[in-house]
């Protein structure tokens, strides 16, 4: 008899820990959907940044091709 509820036992703490294990999971996979989202946001800016630095120059330029030399 003490075997069977050391077993079940053992079987209900195995359970609980996979269940943590998921809880973790889902846990972690949300973070990196919401660091791969943020670092999406952070490249578009960097790209818009840039942009609008070359539309500054060109402007400055009058416009047309920047003459080097």
């Amino acid at each position: 008899m003490v075997g069977i509820l050391e077993y079940y036992k053992s079987q209900a703490f195995r359970m609980l820990a996979t269940e943590h294990q998921r809880r973790n999971l889902a846990r972690l996979r949300h973070s990196a959907a919401n660091a791969a989202e943020q670092a999406g946001v952070a490249r578009d800016r960097l790209v818009d940044t840039a942009r609008r630095a070359a539309d500054a120059v060109t402007d400055a330029a009058g416009g047309g091709r920047i003459k080097t030399g």
